[in-house]
């Protein structure tokens, strides 16, 4: 059989085989195939880059290679498609279940998505391929934490720490746990290893707060508070916790000061000012104690008994007992079924009413409206009756 020959402008004659000829002719076809695909993935490679997904999506899709496919999940979390990243993610490792980063970044997708016992199965095969990788044990514990199996995750936790003692994302999330499990010692030894490197962290610095609170280490725990104010913190919870440590403190100063500075940075509430009262009252400052209540009853958007109460026992204390009578009668006004109220109206009545027919009255309305109020009232109340009719009885 005559092979065939290709003449080249060298003046060289190459024969080919026939079979070598087919593969030829195949190659030369399929080139510029395998080169615009390769040419797909670049072109798709640089939009990515330049955040233009949606660009980018339509050459991976042309090009179909599992690489590209794996980008196109990437690509889908970055357009807040996480339904699309999970199928794409998921038909890659069908195709390939060594890909660790498909299988990694489906995992956190898992969790994200709140489905735990997906993320739990992908992170414990990876723990399970690679188990010295510490966050592939952290995501484990973090998945673990969303099922009902929530107390294993202290142990993958613990050997993130293990792996990589700096890893502080592990310290926040084990400290946290430890508060919630009412473990304030290991919660406070976990944040404090954790701000020996990161001092400004303010989750750390929070849990630890947090933590010398709960251990009841109340002057420990002020400082604490103030730095976590100082790393720009202001929650109103934090300004509660930090008079609370104050006022237990006996520094009953300081925690008006906080009180007062709550106000200014998150605005007036009737608990804020409530508070401010009550400590004047404490560090007796009676005009304080009233204005501040008085400013407390505005920003009330239910009863008032309690606010009035405290008024009229501030200004009975300071000998004011017309003042007093009246609010307690506004207390009463706000809540009827207040028996405490009532009972000062009864016994502010008695010291104030010329006529003690007017109080005897009152006394016995007491006992009739209120059956099951304290014993020590209706037993100091029923002795006063006795009195008042003993007295009663002898007058002309």
């Amino acid at each position: 059989m005559v092979r065939p020959r290709i003449p080249f402008q060298s003046g060289i004659n190459i024969s080919i085989k026939p079979k070598q000829m087919r593969f030829f002719f195949f190659g030369f076809l399929c080139f510029p195939i395998v080169l615009m695909g390769q040419q797909s993935l670049k072109i798709a490679d640089s939009l990515f880059l330049i955040e233009d997904y949606y660009g980018a999506l339509t050459y991976y899709q042309k090009d179909g290679s599992l690489q590209a496919q794996q980008q196109m999940a990437l690509a889908y979390e970055r357009i807040d498609e996480p339904k699309k990243a999970i199928s794409a993610y998921e038909h890659v490792i069908g195709k390939d279940s060594y890909r660790i980063k498909a299988r990694y970044a489906l995992g956190k997708l898992y969790l994200k998505q709140k489905q735990p016992q997906k993320a739990i199965s992908t992170f414990e095969a990876l723990v399970q391929d690679r188990p010295n990788q510490p966050n592939f044990n952290y995501y484990l514990a973090k998945s673990l934490l969303l099922s009902p199996a929530k107390e294993r995750a202290e142990g993958y936790f613990l050997k993130t720490l293990n792996l990589q003692p700096k890893h502080f994302r592990a310290s926040q999330s084990l400290a946290k746990w430890y508060l919630e499990q009412k473990n304030a010692d290991a919660a406070l030894a976990v944040a404090d290893a954790a701000l020996a490197y990161r001092p400004n962290d303010k989750v750390l610095v929070n849990f630890k707060a947090l933590a010398l609170y709960e251990k009841e280490r109340y002057e420990d725990a002020i400082p604490v508070f103030q730095h976590l104010m100082a790393l720009g913190e202001s929650k109103s919870y934090i300004f509660h916790k930090l008079a609370s440590c104050q006022i237990k403190s006996f520094e009953y100063a300081d925690a008006i000061a906080t009180y007062q500075l709550m106000h200014t940075v998150l605005g007036p509430t009737f608990e804020t000012l409530k508070n401010i009262g009550q400590l004047y009252e404490r560090e007796h400052f009676p005009d304080s104690a009233i204005y501040y209540t008085r400013e407390a009853i505005l920003f009330k958007t239910y009863t008032f008994e309690e606010e009035y109460g405290f008024i009229g026992m501030v200004q009975r204390e300071r000998g004011q007992m017309q003042q007093a009578l009246k609010s307690f009668q506004k207390a009463h006004e706000e809540n009827p079924k207040d028996d405490m109220a009532f009972y000062n109206i009864c016994t502010l009545g008695d010291q104030l009413y010329a006529d003690k027919t007017l109080a005897l009255k009152k006394y016995r309305q007491f006992l009739s409206l209120y059956p099951n109020s304290h014993p020590y009232m209706r037993k100091t109340v029923r002795k006063r009756i006795k009195v008042l009719d003993t007295i009663h009885t002898k007058t002309p």
